[in-house]
């Protein structure tokens, strides 16, 4: 999170501990502080006045970032956080607590956000997660991710630093589902939000990653059979379960969705319903590790993916 201390806070300021714990964060690369050079004079003053062993570090840390901060706003989607004397305390202190980001499953969507971090060149996001600067929560569905949001954002008295993603469980690219309803709810509450265009984080997952998933030659063929799908196709399929079938065994496509797949062959929605079962995000947290999945990879899958990931990464980043 982007930090900006005015020079009246350096000038005037009654708690110089809490002021240096602060920098003492920027110094580590949690937060990235929005130094104004009109403050630097302020700067040197209260390190050499309150700590002079350490002025000539900070006061170097102040420059270096009034220079970072061209490239840094314009990689930033919103201002930075402006502190204010009558609350420097609280501040601080939200700005010390880790930033919460709410998911349906911890395990499942840790990976995914972990998986695209990677292939999308937010290491920031990695370190934050490694360092506790930011826990992934466990929702335990979309009830129970929206109880726990609501309950994250009362530990933030000033600056609140809470986000949700969830999936959005579409069968058609316009449907509007009850993960929608949530985030709407939340974004009033301040929280801010993700719900994926697509139906499930594993629809991102790219076909190559797929092919590690055993048994194998059982998944070989299911492959084939999705790569006739068309990428809309591809975006609302249960990528974990399939097509259910009916007491006699016959693919059944639910209603909403027969006019999506009307033209897919029926041989192909009979092997469709079978599902790469539930480690998708695992194994594409595992081969983005190995370097084996680029933004390329997973921008393939869709027109707009790369467009959506990045705008959720970014959300991300802007609590961090």
């Amino acid at each position: 999170m982007r930090v900006k201390i005015g020079g009246s806070i350096f000038a005037s300021c009654e708690a110089p501990d809490t002021l240096l714990a602060l920098i003492r964060q920027f110094a580590k690369g949690r937060h990235q502080w929005a130094s104004d050079p009109r403050a630097l004079a302020d700067v040197s003053t209260f390190f050499h006045t309150h700590f002079p062993s350490m002025a000539q570090a900070y006061i170097k840390l102040a420059e270096e970032s009034a220079v970072s901060q061209i490239w840094q706003a314009r990689n930033s989607a919103s201002g930075p956080v402006d502190l204010e004397p009558e609350i420097l305390d609280e501040q601080v202190e939200d700005l010390s607590r880790p930033a919460i980001l709410v998911v349906e499953d911890f395990v499942s969507d840790g990976y995914f956000i972990r998986a695209v971090a990677r292939a999308f060149n937010y290491p920031e996001i990695i370190e934050a997660i490694d360092s506790d600067w930011l826990q992934v929560r466990h929702g335990g569905g979309k009830d129970r991710a929206e109880a726990c949001a609501r309950e994250e954002v009362e530990k933030f008295s000033q600056i609140l630093r809470v986000a949700i993603m969830l999936d959005s469980d579409r069968l058609t690219a316009t449907e509007e589902t009850k993960c929608h309803a949530i985030a709407k709810r939340l974004n009033r509450r301040g929280v801010k939000s993700h719900v994926l265009e697509y139906r499930e984080t594993e629809n991102y997952v790219p076909n190559h990653v797929l092919q590690a998933i055993k048994p194998f030659r059982e998944k070989s063929k299911l492959i084939d059979s999705l790569k006739k799908l068309s990428p809309e196709q591809r975006a609302y399929f249960d990528m974990k379960k399939g097509f259910k079938v009916d007491e006699a065994g016959r693919p059944v496509v639910p209603h909403q969705q027969v006019d999506l797949y009307k033209n897919v062959p029926s041989d192909v929605i009979r092997k469709l319903t079978h599902g790469f079962g539930a480690q998708l995000n695992m194994e594409l947290d595992k081969q983005t590790q190995t370097g084996k999945v680029s933004q390329e990879h997973v921008s393939g899958i869709g027109a707009s993916v790369s467009s959506e990931l990045h705008s959720l990464l970014k959300m991300v980043r802007e609590i961090v």
